[in-house]
């Protein structure tokens, strides 16, 4: 999985910060938690990949804001 996949699993881009990486994932979690969708046991295992990967990879988030920020520059 890259950054970017993981990102669009979420639906946030690379702007986002740890802290809304995190609503949103407990937002979709709620929201497909498999009690309340047919097919929430393969979406929430999906989410919970990407949000692992995203927390692994939280130094990088941050590099491609700083190399986001540079190019604005």
């Amino acid at each position: 999985m890259t950054l970017a996949e993981a990102l669009k699993i979420i639906k946030l881009d690379s702007t986002a910060t740890l802290e809304i990486i995190k609503k949103t994932y407990r937002e979709m979690i709620f929201k497909y938690h498999p009690d309340r969708n047919e097919h929430g046991e393969q979406i929430t295992k999906l989410i919970n990949g990407a949000y692992e990967f995203l927390k692994e990879n939280a130094d990088k988030i941050k590099e491609v804001k700083f190399e986001d920020d540079k190019e604005i520059s």
